[in-house]
């Protein structure tokens, strides 16, 4: 399965030291601290919960942002786990039409196979 990502960067601090671009990352690819990997649009009306499958030796969190360089509107806390595992946090998303990025902060890595808008 291939998650098709619309912006993919990498930051340390406040810069980006990747531009956002393109790309597919096959469900079970690592992301480590800073990555940022952005989905676009989605018609989000009555979303509350957010919710990602992952594993990996994560002990950090998601950030949840309806803009790039925007304030995080949730976090979603990982665990470490070997298996595929559902992740959620209580999210609200705006009603409208937005980009979800999604910014992994903290120590280890994760794997990003799915994520759900409840």
């Amino acid at each position: 399965m291939a998650i098709v990502i619309q912006n993919l960067t990498k930051s340390y601090g406040d810069k980006l030291a990747l531009p956002p671009f393109s790309c597919t990352l096959e469900a079970g690819e690592i992301v480590a601290e800073g990555v940022t990997a952005g989905f676009k649009y989605f018609d989000c009306r009555g979303v509350r919960r957010i919710t990602l499958r992952t594993r990996g030796y994560a002990g950090g969190c998601f950030e949840v942002r309806t803009d790039l360089e925007g304030e995080p509107l949730g976090k979603i806390p990982l665990g470490f786990r070997n298996q595929w595992t559902a992740f959620s946090a209580e999210i609200p998303v705006p009603d409208g039409i937005h980009a979800l990025y999604f910014t992994y902060r903290g120590p280890g890595t994760a794997m990003l196979a799915s994520f759900a808008l409840e």
